[in-house]
């Protein structure tokens, strides 16, 4: 236990962002903020590798995602202050 207001530290900011988005948007689509990335070979974002070493060993390494996070307008984004 601590005294009251003695050694106690913000862990999360106070700021809380509002926007409206869509599952599988596009460049059309109204939202504010968007996720694109590379689509593999499989119809997935992930390559998954897998590499036999040994006959009780085995790799398995997954490939890093290509993408890119674009805030495409800020007309509708929010910022809140939360006290």
């Amino acid at each position: 236990m601590s005294s009251a207001g003695a050694g106690l530290a913000e862990i999360v900011g106070n700021l809380v962002f509002m926007f409206y988005a869509l599952v599988g948007q596009d460049t059309e689509d109204p939202s504010n903020i968007k996720r694109f990335y590379s689509m593999t070979d499989s119809g997935g974002p992930w390559r998954v590798y897998v590499q036999q070493v040994t006959s009780k060993l085995v790799d398995i390494t997954p490939s890093s995602i290509n993408e890119l996070i674009k805030v495409t307008s800020l007309l509708g984004l929010n910022q809140f202050t939360v006290s």
